[in-house]
């Protein structure tokens, strides 16, 4: 029989909030590296990857379309190796094709919320909730 370690209350708030100013803001592919398991679970609404280097495209994509792109988390909850986070996005402007939406030069700000799976010390797995209906309303893409 296993045991998984459970991660500390510190840790996984450590690791939350990298996931939003090292990895999300600064895009910084170190961190990634670092606070993300290899066969790292991401879950979005319209895109899901189960690989840690597909990720780092993902972000990728996300910084060429989106200029000064912050994210920063509002309260972060952690029990055991689950956390949960209510966060918040912006971008000053959308400069390029993202999810088949040409470049608007929109600014937008939105919600959201992310739950955390830690495994091993690191980020296993994320699953989010964004408010996209706001976003794509933002981008004028829908009214």
């Amino acid at each position: 029989m296993t045991t998984e370690t459970i991660i500390s209350r510190e840790a996984a708030v450590t690791a939350v909030k990298r996931w939003f100013d090292d990895i999300w803001t600064k895009k910084d592919m170190q961190a990634v590296d670092a606070v993300l398991a290899p066969n790292f679970d991401y879950v979005l609404t319209f895109i899901q990857t189960s690989d840690r280097e597909a990720f780092k495209r993902i972000l990728e994509t996300n910084h060429v379309a989106f200029e000064n792109l912050i994210y920063w988390p509002e309260e972060i909850i952690v029990d055991g190796n689950t956390a949960a986070a209510r966060w918040r996005m912006h971008t000053s402007k959308h400069r390029a094709t993202w999810n088949n939406v040409e470049a608007t030069g929109n600014e937008a700000s939105i919600p959201g919320m992310t739950f955390f799976y830690f495994a091993n010390g690191q980020i296993a797995g994320v699953k989010i909730l964004s408010d996209f209906y706001s976003l794509m309303q933002q981008l004028d893409v829908i009214t």
